[in-house]
């Protein structure tokens, strides 16, 4: 399917979809000579599995972050 059409499904604007095909994020997605992006339709799954172990990686680096925070404070 386009991007486009992808981007719609996932609940996405397009200029995200497009930066995460730029930067390799859907895998096995490709650009054909027209300029057309395509993404297999099986990527759907394998897309959130990603977005959602990005998630998880990124509330850990807050949680982190909170503790560091809340320990300069008590410092002071």
């Amino acid at each position: 399917m386009k991007l486009s059409h992808w981007a719609k499904k996932q609940g996405i604007t397009y200029r995200t979809a497009w930066e995460h095909f730029r930067t390799g994020k859907i895998p096995h997605a490709y650009k054909l000579a027209t300029g057309a992006i395509i993404v297999p339709d099986d990527q759907d799954a394998e897309w959130i599995k990603t977005q959602q172990k990005e998630l998880v990686r990124a509330n850990k680096g807050l949680r982190r972050l909170r503790r560091k925070l809340d320990s300069l404070k008590d410092k002071e």
